[in-house]
């Protein structure tokens, strides 16, 4: 098997094993496990995806350095708008996220392990979250493809973008076991990655006002 292909199986076991590891039955696992340790989990997730990750986006950018998309032209304004929004999504969602909380901080001084970002108990549709459901996984989007690309680097992104989806919805199921038709109106009332439904509410309300 070719470089570039070992490349791709590790990633895919990169994104496998970050899933597996949040899982509900993995958390259940691990919380028994543990004990009263399981409050340095998301800590120690947190840690380990990062010390995994690192390494893989540098034999990336190694194995294939030249870009095959290159924005040009008036096209480099793409990217620009592209990492512009993604900032403006994570600072965005920075108001009603909680760093300690996804971090681990905060779960390592309470011993607690809310599903929320925001660290609370409550459902918080408020700001950006009146948007999109999930405004810094937007912004992941976002910073994954505004920008020139190698060959070996769409691949990687796609993958990733799979993953992104795919936890997403895994994510979702776990928020409506949580918060039942709270969460099942919301999904009705907002977008999760792109804000459709916000746009056409606005839109209805410019032609009823007609």
């Amino acid at each position: 098997m070719s470089a570039e292909g070992l490349l791709l199986m590790a990633w895919t076991l990169w994104c496998a094993l970050h899933s597996l590891l949040i899982a509900n039955s993995s958390m259940a696992f691990q919380r028994r496990l543990l004990g009263r340790g399981f409050r340095f989990q998301r800590a120690a997730y947190v840690a380990f995806s990062l010390v995994t990750l690192i390494p893989l986006i540098q034999v990336t950018k190694g194995l294939d350095p030249e870009p095959v998309l290159v924005w040009t032209g008036l096209g480099r304004l793409v990217p620009a708008v592209g990492l512009a929004l993604a900032a403006l999504l994570f600072i965005a969602g920075g108001r009603h996220y909680s760093a300690g909380q996804f971090l681990g901080l905060a779960q390592w001084r309470s011993g607690t392990n809310s599903r929320l970002l925001s660290g609370g108990s409550a459902l918080d549709t408020s700001g950006v979250l009146g948007l999109l459901r999930h405004p810094w996984y937007t912004a992941t989007f976002l910073l994954l493809w505004s920008r020139n690309l190698t060959a070996l680097e769409i691949q990687v992104n796609g993958l990733l973008s799979i993953y992104l989806v795919v936890g997403t919805l895994l994510e979702e199921r776990k928020l409506v076991q949580e918060f039942g038709d709270r969460y099942l109106d919301y999904q009705r009332r907002v977008s999760m990655f792109v804000p459709w439904k916000w746009l056409r509410a606005r839109m209805a309300m410019i032609r009823n006002a007609r």
